[in-house]
């Protein structure tokens, strides 16, 4: 994340404001919003998935998951997940 100091800004205004960023930053990347630039497709996929279970998911819906990673992972699996963008 990257912030600028607007211009004509007092050190004291800098730093407040600084400070908001910083804790907006970091609840953000609780969250799970800022993606980390260097996970893969397959490692952010096997999260996700083992997320669902964790979290319930039917038997057989996590079957399936599974089985569609299989023939979808060696094709997309070694992408970084910033490197993805949707075809439009």
């Amino acid at each position: 994340m990257t912030w600028v100091v607007p211009q004509g800004m007092s050190e004291k205004k800098i730093q407040s404001e600084l400070n908001k960023v910083a804790v907006l930053f970091e609840k953000q990347c609780k969250e799970g919003i800022i993606a980390n630039n260097k996970q893969t497709f397959e490692k952010y996929a096997s999260y996700v998935l083992n997320l669902k279970e964790r979290t319930g998911a039917k038997h057989k819906t996590i079957a399936f998951y599974k089985g569609l990673l299989e023939r979808i992972t060696p094709a997309i699996g070694h992408f970084k997940l910033s490197e993805l963008k949707p075809n439009t």
